[in-house]
């Protein structure tokens, strides 16, 4: 098997293997690494299916238009494959900004310019005819003035992927060295023999044996890929997963550099490529990122609220490799948080104005049922006597309901303070004292003789046994005992109503185990009250 023969086998190994690699790559096309890895195999595959035709096609001028049209493919090798290496390690971040990457593609657009226009051509190729080495028909030409500075750019970036290709060799874990290395070894063999037919103008140079030697670059990038994950799907799937959260994501590196952010990061902070290894502080403008609630305005003006949450990337505990920063966002739940508080202000208000208004009208109640005490002898003096203390009552009850009112300002919370229990419990039947005798109710209070002093809010305590009170005295039937006790043993107090009442049903037991239930109905079909 001779050269050509040889060089025939590899162009055509290195177009199969083009079109492989092209078809497991298109899906993650949107991937920098993947989408530099298609643009490198997709030149690959023009410049082997060039090669092809050149050695089978027998016309002249169809060999001629096919060896030009391979430098369409050699033009795009060095940028893609230096661009695949940078996004596959994220190294070399400087030249993912917008004006580098101009300028390094700059000559490809002339290279293509150049081979597609006609009256150009002769800066690429010039004399061109026919030749037959080792038996083969090819092409030979002089270079143009272009030619030069195509092959040193395709050279010096070449130069340069070794160069980033030694720097992750060096820096990178077991798995990484191993893939550059194999990588590194393929671009610099093709490089070499590139190299050495432009330079001794040897009869391999006609023969194409460069492009020949790319499959040196194809078994690298399939070795990489299979023997040692470089194409691994997984990644790529957590990078689906990643891209796909709703919530805006920064990952960073261990001195506090963005190394990536998915794509509702770009909505919220208008990051782009020029953001990766930038200071996060440059890409988060509200000064340093802490764990917490953090309020953003967003590009379109609008007051957004998140929970920042910080996590470590560490295998172990005393790794620093980096943090993923979750903004995790709650707006509308603030949104609902500022609506409750601005309700609950409003009934406060609203609360204490009916506190205060009603204060003032059984004020003037309970003054004129004294006035009509004084005026009124009789059997009438003691209905007069249960109508001023129920008024007095009620007021001290409406003064106690404003205080409280305003204590609660915008929370309800317990305003715990010292108190004693068995004098707060004589206030609430005082206070229903007028209920118990137009019933003709026998009342009994048994409490220990020490005072039982307790630690809480008397008022929500108070409201809670005159509510109990209360439900007895409308459920116990005219003439019957209601029977209030406390019990005191140390560290607990207990306190019972009971009545001789018609007692309460399982529905109504259930009710108040769950208040969304809790009213009671009384004999008279009503339910006021809330049990």
């Amino acid at each position: 098997m001779g050269i050509p023969s040889v060089l025939l086998f590899f162009n055509a190994a290195i177009f199969a293997t083009s079109v492989v690699v092209l078809y497991r790559t298109y899906p993650y096309r949107h991937l920098p690494a993947m989408r530099y890895l298609f643009v490198l195999t997709s030149s690959f595959c023009v410049i082997s299916f060039c090669v092809l035709n050149v050695y089978t096609l027998q016309p002249f001028e169809q060999k001629v238009f096919f060896s030009r049209m391979r430098y369409l493919g050699l033009s795009l090798l060095a940028p893609s494959w230096l661009y695949f290496v940078c996004a596959t390690y994220n190294v070399g971040r400087f030249l993912n900004r917008p004006w580098i990457k101009a300028l390094i593609f700059f000559p490809t657009v002339v290279t293509w310019t150049v081979c597609l226009v006609p009256a150009f051509q002769h800066l690429m190729q010039s004399e061109v005819h026919n030749v037959i080495i080792y038996g083969v028909s090819v092409v030979q030409f002089k270079t143009g003035k272009w030619f030069p500075v195509h092959a040193i750019w395709a050279a010096f970036l070449t130069l340069t992927s070794l160069a980033l290709g030694i720097q992750v060799y060096r820096k990178g874990g077991e798995t990484e060295k191993r893939q550059v290395l194999i990588l590194s070894i393929g671009s610099a063999m093709s490089a070499a023999v590139d190299i050495y037919c432009v330079l001794t103008n040897s009869d391999l140079r006609w023969l194409m044996a460069s492009a020949g030697t790319f499959i040196f670059n194809q078994l690298a990038v399939v070795y990489s890929a299979f023997r040692h994950r470089l194409l691994d799907i997984a990644p790529y799937a957590l990078e689906k997963i990643f891209q796909d959260i709703p919530d805006p994501v920064l990952v960073t590196d261990q001195y506090g550099n963005v190394r990536a952010y998915n794509y509702s990061a770009v909505r919220l902070f208008k990051t782009n490529p020029t953001s990766i290894g930038r200071p996060i502080h440059e890409v988060w403008s509200n000064g340093a990122i802490e764990p917490g609630e953090a309020r953003i305005i967003d590009p379109e003006g609008q007051e957004r609220h998140f929970s920042v949450e910080i996590r470590n990337l560490a295998v172990a505990q005393s790794d620093d490799v980096g943090k993923i920063v979750f903004f995790r966002e709650i707006t509308v739940q603030k949104s609902v948080e500022r609506q409750l508080n601005e309700n609950l202000q409003f009934k406060t208000r609203l609360l204490s104005l009916i506190a205060h208004d009603l204060s003032g009208n059984i004020k003037n109640q309970a003054l004129l049922s004294s006035f009509l005490g004084t005026q009124t002898r009789g059997e009438n003096r003691d209905l007069i006597d249960m109508l001023v203390d129920s008024a007095s009552a009620s007021q001290e009850l409406m003064s106690n309901i404003l205080v409280w009112a305003k204590t609660q300002e915008d929370q309800f919370e317990p305003m715990r303070m010292p108190f004693e229990l068995v004098t707060l419990v004589r206030e609430c039947i005082e206070s229903l004292g007028v209920s118990i005798r137009l019933k003709g109710l026998k009342m009994e209070f048994q409490a220990p003789d020490h005072p039982i002093v307790l630690n809480g809010d008397s008022e929500m305590i108070a409201s809670v046994i005159r509510n109990l009170v209360s439900n007895s005295i409308r459920f116990t039937p005219a003439g019957k005992r209601i029977k209030i006790v406390i019990h005191s043993a140390p560290g607990q107090v207990k306190l019972e109503v009971l009545d001789e009442g018609v007692g309460m049903s399982e529905e109504q037991v259930n009710a108040v185990l769950y208040p969304a239930n809790a009213s009671f109905r009384s004999r008279s079909g009503d339910r006021s009250g809330y049990g």
